[in-house]
């Protein structure tokens, strides 16, 4: 009798411990944003991605983050340690032609690696340069309606 009742204290002992799961929270880092512009010195596009990870120390830090441009993935590895908790890291993508699009991935190398970032679609063109064209079609059309007008 003293059995049973020791195997069923153990058994209940043990269900319960098994489903008294605790979340852990691993500190992965986090890319907050890819910000897209181009640089004026030689029309290269580059990305500026913005991460977050915290808790960061000797022996605890982003040590890659990967690029994936229209597929194709490029890792940038880092150095240790990174000056604060949020930082952003520079990727040249050089001359881009089309509107490829770009997700972010990093790794902490006590945690492990993030889930890829929201994807962003590189513009064919910067915003200055649209704008730049935007404001000369603008000009072209109310020179032409200004000729017909005095006509």
């Amino acid at each position: 009798m003293r059995w049973n009742v020791a195997f069923v204290l153990f058994m209940i002992c043990f269900s319960v411990s098994a489903f008294d799961v605790n979340t852990v929270l691993a500190d992965v880092p986090v890319v907050n944003g890819i910000l897209v512009w181009t640089k004026s010195s030689d029309n290269h596009t580059i990305l500026n991605i913005t991460l977050t990870h915290h808790n960061y120390f000797s022996g605890h830090y982003v040590n890659w983050v990967k690029v994936n441009v229209g597929g194709t993935i490029n890792q940038l590895d880092l150095s240790e340690p990174q000056p604060d908790s949020t930082f952003t890291v520079q990727y040249d993508l050089g001359l881009v032609s089309g509107t490829p699009t770009v997700q972010a991935m990093v790794n902490c190398n006590t945690h492990g690696s993030s889930a890829w970032s929201e994807t962003v679609t590189v513009p064919e063109f910067s915003v200055v340069s649209a704008l730049f064209l935007l404001i000369t079609l603008a000009s072209v059309v109310l020179i032409a309606q200004k000729k017909n007008r005095i006509r």
